[in-house]
C-alpha cells in the first residue's frame, strides 16, 4: 500500500478500485482475485 492510501486508511477513509469485468465473473475469476488482494483494509473477504 502507497504511504498515501495508507494515510487515508489511517483516517478512516475507504478508497475502492473496482475492477470488476464480465469475463472476471463468467470465468470464476473474481472469487479468487478477491481472496488473494493483500491490500484490502477494512472489509471482510
Amino acid at each position: 500500500m502507497t504511504d498515501a492510501l495508507h494515510d487515508l486508511a489511517a483516517n478512516g477513509v475507504a478508497v475502492w478500485l473496482d475492477d470488476l469485468s464480465r469475463f472476471s465473473i463468467a470465468s470464476g475469476n473474481a472469487p479468487a482475485a478477491a481472496a488473494s488482494d493483500t491490500s484490502r483494509t477494512g472489509a471482510a473477504a
